[in-house]
Order: structure tokens, then C-alpha cells, then sequence
């Protein structure tokens, strides 16, 4: 009996020793990073893809990028997101327009904001030194058509451009269908009469139960010290527990398709309405054989613009393919999601410069 008795405060002060420890821990890394808030971390900070893109909850867009630098060990070594989420081009990029002149702003997703890239390397820097105007990189990664459009027509406002870029690859298409991504929220357009009408505004913000029942998540949240090391090991996505992918379709009325086409349509119209160059940049992975890339070509078609330039660049990638298939894989990351490298935002830029001045822009 007095063995067990033994056994029992011996395992007793054990625990303590290591809940000792363990606070000591977590109130030295706390002290350290300055961090005095006692929240449910993992909840505060839920957001799209966190372990891979620096964003922050918008209650119109759903998220946008967060403003700082991020550095990282992994893919990108320096990402500088500027007031207003807008990317930098780099340290020499334009921070003022040139006297008389607007400048041009592109909106897309991540292969516009340039992810897996430096910040000089994303195609609208490449683009912003080629013509010798100022470029603003709106782009924000896992973006739908849908949330495209309202951000083009928040920074239209802001900025005040003569031109537009709007890019999307396929997924973007099906993106518009969805209420939500990966357990964050987002807005959407439903079709009233012919019409897109936005919806879910404003966007819920994330709730830690959106990625299924928390468990012990629910208590390890409130560690800074935990939150620190999961995120950085390979257990990165541990706040989404098996949902990353997870998606909700909330249009059974209307496909990605339909609803992309009247965006487009709404491109057209804006064209006239705010009096710029509207420019669709038609973007794809490396495997142009997708069934997606149709769907691209379907929308762009089924929209029939009149006031607005479309660049398609399928025909471009499948004649490097074609011609050097060593030289087409160096176009596009080795990563799984397959963005742009440098050689192949410089190719996005050269077609967007031909397009817009008729020019040939020697790319190499």
C-alpha cells in the first residue's frame, strides 16, 4: 500500500515538474517575442493556408494580404506586403506615378501576387520595369473570379488606374461557386435576373469549430510556444486537421462557368463606365492538357467582350512546350501548386507588354 502510495506522488510530482517546465517555456518564449495576450492563438489566427501566405480577415474580400515582410526558409525567401495589401515590386520599384500618367493595376490570385517568388520576380514588377510605368501588384493568393472583381473595383477607387489587369487561371472559374475555402469564408455571387449580386457580406470571420471538432487543438491553441513549433515543423497545417481541401458549394442554380461569364461581362461595362484599358490575362499551370484549360477558353468566349483585350496565353505555353519541353518546365516552380518562376513571369510580362503596345518584347 505504501509502495503504491509512493508511485502515485512520485508520478504526481513528476507531472508538476513538467507543468513547471513547460510554463517556465511558455512564459520565457512569450517574454521573448513580446507577446502578453492571452487569446486562443490558433482561432485568432485562422486563415486561408496560413502556414504558407501572410493574410489577414477582411470583412468584404474575406482576407487580403497581411501588411510586413515575411521571410521564409521554404520556396520564397522575401515577401513585402505594402499598405492597402498591395505587393512591393522590389526595391526598386515605382512608389509615385510618373508625372501625367495613372497607373496600371493588376488583380488576380497568387499567380498574380507572384507566390513562390521574389517580390522583383512576380510579373507585374517584371512588367512595371518593361514599360517604365508604375504597376500595382493587387493580387492575392487563393482569390475566385468573384473576389477579383470586388477588389479591382475597391482599388480602382483607390488608385485610380487608366489600365486594368485582370488575370485568372481555371480554378478561379470553380472558385466562384464556393461560400468558402479551406474553412475561411469568402464572399460569392449569386444570379438574380441576369445578374450577379454579391453575397455573404459581411464575411463571417473563421471559427476554430469550422475545421471539425477541435479537441485538444481547443487548449493547445492558447500556447504561443506550441502554436510557434507546429507551425514551423511539418505539421504546419495542424489547425485545419484534415480540411485544407474542404469546400462549400453553395450554387445549385448557377456553375462557375455562368457566373465567371457575367464577370466578365462586368469587365466589359467597366471599361466604359470608368474609361480604361481593360486587359483578361488568361493564365494556366504547366499542365495545359487540364480539361480546365477548356473551361478558360468557354468563359472567355460565352462572355463575347467588346471593350476589353483578352489574353490568352495557351497558345504561347504550347508552342515552348512544344519547341523545348526542358525549357517549358523551367517556366513553372517544382512545388506541387506549379506557379511561375522568374523565366516564366518574364514571359506573362513580355505578352501583357505586346498586347498593350503591339510591341515585340524580346524575351529570352
Amino acid at each position: 500500500m505504501k509502495s503504491m502510495r509512493n508511485v502515485i506522488q512520485n508520478s504526481l510530482l513528476v507531472i508538476a515538474s513538467l507543468l513547471v517546465v513547460l510554463l517556465a517555456l511558455e512564459a520565457g518564449f512569450r517574454i521573448y517575442t513580446g507577446n502578453y495576450t492571452f487569446r486562443n492563438i490558433l482561432e485568432n489566427h485562422l486563415r486561408i493556408s496560413m502556414a504558407l501566405y501572410p493574410t489577414r480577415y477582411d470583412e468584404i474580400l474575406g482576407w487580403t494580404s497581411r501588411v510586413g515582410e515575411l521571410k521564409k526558409d521554404r520556396n520564397v525567401e522575401q515577401i513585402t506586403i505594402l499598405e492597402g495589401g498591395i505587393r512591393s515590386n522590389g526595391e526598386h520599384s515605382m512608389q509615385e506615378d510618373p508625372a501625367g500618367e495613372h497607373p496600371v493595376l493588376a488583380v488576380g490570385d497568387s499567380y498574380t501576387f507572384g507566390y513562390e517568388v521574389k517580390d522583383n520576380e512576380t510579373w507585374p514588377a517584371i512588367l512595371e520595369k518593361m514599360i517604365g510605368r508604375r504597376v500595382i501588384n493587387g493580387g492575392v493568393f487563393a482569390y475566385g473570379m468573384d473576389q477579383a472583381l470586388v477588389r479591382a473595383r475597391q482599388l480602382i477607387d483607390t488608385y485610380n488606374p487608366d489600365t486594368l489587369i485582370f488575370s485568372f487561371i481555371p480554378n478561379d472559374i470553380w472558385r466562384c461557386q464556393i461560400s468558402s475555402r479551406a474553412g475561411v469564408n469568402k464572399p460569392y455571387f449569386s444570379i438574380r435576373n441576369g445578374t450577379l449580386v454579391l453575397e455573404n457580406i459581411p464575411v463571417p470571420r473563421p471559427a476554430l469549430t469550422d475545421f471539425g471538432d477541435p479537441g485538444i487543438r481547443r487548449y493547445l491553441g492558447y500556447s504561443a510556444l506550441v502554436h510557434y513549433l507546429m507551425m514551423r515543423s511539418r505539421f504546419g497545417m495542424w489547425w485545419l486537421r484534415g480540411k485544407q481541401w474542404t469546400d462549400n458549394k453553395v450554387h445549385d442554380d448557377a456553375t462557375g462557368e455562368e457566373i465567371a461569364c457575367l464577370i466578365i461581362r462586368e469587365l466589359d461595362q467597366l471599361a466604359i463606365d470608368r474609361k480604361i484599358d481593360v486587359y483578361l490575362l488568361a493564365q494556366y499551370g504547366r499542365n495545359t492538357n487540364s480539361p480546365w484549360v477548356s473551361k478558360s477558353r468557354r468563359v472567355i468566349r460565352c462572355a463575347h467582350p467588346k471593350n476589353l483585350t483578352v489574353i490568352d496565353l495557351h497558345e504561347s505555353l504550347l508552342e515552348i512546350r512544344e519547341r523545348d519541353k526542358q525549357e517549358y518546365k523551367l517556366l513553372f516552380t517544382k512545388g506541387r501548386q506549379h506557379h511561375m518562376t522568374y523565366k516564366g513571369n518574364k514571359l506573362v510580362a513580355g505578352e501583357i507588354k505586346k498586347a498593350m503596345s503591339g510591341s515585340d518584347p524580346g524575351i529570352e
